[in-house]
């Protein structure tokens, strides 16, 4: 009897289809959606030639993870996890990456912060006005906003989900922004990327009423003082993720009415920032990748998954951000 390719799913749900796609194809999926069967999951990813993990169960790994996947070809991982490439190549393993799953659920999400901070809808049952008619035309003053339609969205990074935010932004009525380090070719420009103006960053941060920045871990520092003193007066500033943003300099343009609100995540834990307290800054405390926290999403992710894996194991590798090979394997 051919033996089977073991697959093992940390934190991970393989839709039905695509769990019967691999097991057509040879494979033993197991899978492990629940955290209370992680050390159980973390026996069997020891004995597994294919194994994937969500963001969360990434966070709780042990830092010798890798060197215990004695029989690992290919590894899952969700865009952003904090893979070693130069480890997992040392120890015979290719790690595929998986993009496109977050894309729906992270524009949703990055939309509801720049609504929320352009309506001030996170201020509003903090006002608590009286009967009285001064007291209400005050609270009205304090929680007025601004509409979206007519203004300028600048994106800081464009990436993958940039073309569904700028759909999201045109349908309201917004011109989108982005900057050209990297444009697309001019014939896609007709179709996938038809609401979105690229130009460079000096012009975005200028032009822009609205900026919403979802930048990559590990990145560089792109919104510092001088970048905040680049904006239009009376800008709005979104930050989707933890990073990218140095805050003490934008606690001080806040503070000197350069910007006239801001809506971060910040990690869980660290609210007391330099942040904290100002009148005109929404915090909201996450976990690392809650943008993509959806059903829909953790659907997409398995089913992600499980497409890289198969055609991995097919000898028809895609989304390899590293390729290497287990001695004695081809």
């Amino acid at each position: 009897m051919e033996k089977k390719t073991r697959i093992v799913g940390l934190g991970v749900s393989f839709p039905e289809r695509h769990r019967l796609m691999l097991e057509k194809q040879g494979c033993e999926v197991l899978q492990y959606p629940d955290a209370g069967s992680f050390e159980e999951a973390l026996r069997e990813a020891q004995s597994a030639e294919a194994v994937c993990f969500s963001t969360l169960w990434q966070q709780h790994l042990p830092q010798d993870f890798l060197p215990r996947l004695k029989k690992c070809r290919i590894l899952a991982v969700p865009a952003g996890a904090s893979v070693d490439p130069e480890e997992a190549a040392s120890y015979g393993i290719s790690v595929a990456t998986c993009q496109r799953y977050s894309v729906p659920a992270l524009a949703e999400y990055a939309f509801s912060l720049l609504l929320s901070l352009a309506r001030k809808i996170a201020c509003s049952p903090s006002l608590h006005p009286g009967p009285a008619l001064a007291a209400q035309a005050r609270a009205m003053a304090l929680g007025r906003g601004v509409e979206l339609r007519g203004k300028t969205l600048g994106l800081v990074r464009y990436g993958s989900f940039g073309p569904r935010i700028a759909r999201l932004g045109s349908a309201l009525g917004m011109n989108v922004l982005a900057p050209k380090w990297k444009a697309p070719r001019l014939f896609s420009r007709f179709f996938r990327h038809r609401f979105t103006s690229f130009v460079d960053l000096d012009s975005l941060l200028a032009s822009s009423d609205m900026i919403l920045s979802i930048l990559p871990p590990r990145g560089r520092i792109v919104f510092d003082m001088d970048a905040f003193t680049q904006m239009k007066p009376g800008c709005l500033f979104v930050r989707v993720g933890h990073w990218g943003v140095d805050e003490s300099a934008l606690q001080r343009a806040l503070q000197k009415g350069m910007i006239a609100g801001a809506a971060l995540e910040v990690p869980l834990g660290v609210e007391q920032g330099p942040l904290a307290g100002l009148p005109n800054v929404q915090l909201y405390p996450t976990l690392p990748f809650w943008a993509s926290n959806t059903e829909e999403s953790e659907l997409r992710f398995g089913g992600e998954c499980a497409n890289n894996l198969a055609a991995f194991l097919a000898g028809k590798p895609t989304d390899l951000s590293v390729k290497a090979a287990r001695p004695g394997k081809e």
